[in-house]
Formats: C-alpha cells, sequence, structure tokens
C-alpha cells in the first residue's frame, strides 16, 4: 500500500517565538508549512524579556492583537558595569508606528499566544516531541530523518527540486 503524501512549502526546525511567529506569518497567506520542535510543550521560564516597537509591529502582522499576551512599557534603560558604573542611559518611553519603544513581557505567555494562533491556520501542520535528526540531499531533492517521544524514526519524507515535501502524515519509530 503507498503511503499518504503531504505537501509543504516550507520546513520550521523549533517552534518557540520566532518560529511560532514564521509558522502564524506564513499561515497568513495560506503557505503550506510543517513545524517540528523536540520539546512537548513551553518551557515555563522565560528566555527574552523585552520586546521594541518593530517586533511588536511583525506580531501584529502575525496575527497577534494587542492584549494577547500582557506587556508593560519601559520608560528608560540604564546600562551600568562594575567597572565604569552607569555608562549609558536611554528614554524609550513613547510611541513608533502605534506600538510602545520598548515592553518587557512573559515569555511562555507570548509563545502560548503564538500557538493559539497558529490552530487557526489550516495550512499550518506542527509536530511536537520531534527533533531532527539529518537532513540529506541527493542532487536536487533531500531526505529528512530524526528522533521523536517514542523512539527513533527513519525517513518521514523526501524535497523535491521544487521544495515539495512527501510523507507519510505518521512517523515510523524503528526499533521503539
Amino acid at each position: 500500500m503507498k503511503e499518504p503524501t503531504r505537501q509543504t512549502d516550507v520546513l520550521l526546525v523549533g517552534f518557540g517565538p520566532v518560529g511560532a511567529t514564521m509558522a502564524n506569518l506564513l499561515g497568513e497567506y495560506g503557505v503550506q508549512v510543517l513545524a517540528i520542535d523536540k520539546a512537548t510543550e513551553i518551557f515555563p521560564k522565560p528566555r527574552a524579556i523585552s520586546l521594541d516597537n518593530e517586533a511588536l509591529r511583525i506580531l501584529q502582522l502575525a496575527g497577534l492583537r494587542e492584549g494577547a499576551f500582557d506587556t508593560v512599557a519601559i520608560p528608560e534603560v540604564r546600562m551600568c558595569s562594575p567597572g565604569l558604573g552607569l555608562f549609558a542611559r536611554v528614554r524609550t518611553a513613547g510611541c513608533v508606528d502605534g506600538h510602545p519603544k520598548l515592553v518587557t513581557f512573559h515569555q511562555p505567555e507570548l509563545e502560548a499566544a503564538l500557538r493559539n494562533r497558529t490552530r487557526q491556520h489550516p495550512s499550518v501542520v506542527l509536530e511536537l516531541g520531534v527533533e531532527l535528526g539529518d537532513f540529506g540531499e541527493r542532487g536536487r531533492s533531500g531526505e529528512l530523518g530524526g528522533f521523536g517521544e517514542r523512539g527513533r524514526w527513519g525517513k518521514v519524507g523526501g524535497f523535491g527540486g521544487r521544495g515539495r515535501w512527501e510523507g507519510s502524515g505518521e512517523l515510523d519509530v524503528l526499533g521503539g
């Protein structure tokens, strides 16, 4: 029996805030996306704490409405070092393009909002608990392989000359 095929235009490896933002931006235009991430849950602690007006504008383009995650405007940034003490002060009060110049936020909350938004795009497929193990090329085509929660999976698809991905909708478990 022939395996069903799935086509995708873009493979995203990693579904943190950047991968999820990219998936939403592409999903807004109906681009076929396969996103994979080795984590199955959002990491509960922040690794980033501020966004500038450009990042907020990009999140807006990705479909996040104002209030989708909590932010607090930062009116001033002071830069200090043990040797120099206070060496710079930047005033960040005000808005640019309708967004505060600089805000602080809680990264897990932003990631949850981005994931919720991604679910509204039927062209975006998310596979969690999957790690890309290798990507091999042969001429103008390639193959993907990696590891999932249930063990190693083999070739899940190949990229042809036009970037088309073909593979089964489920991962084949080897030795599991």
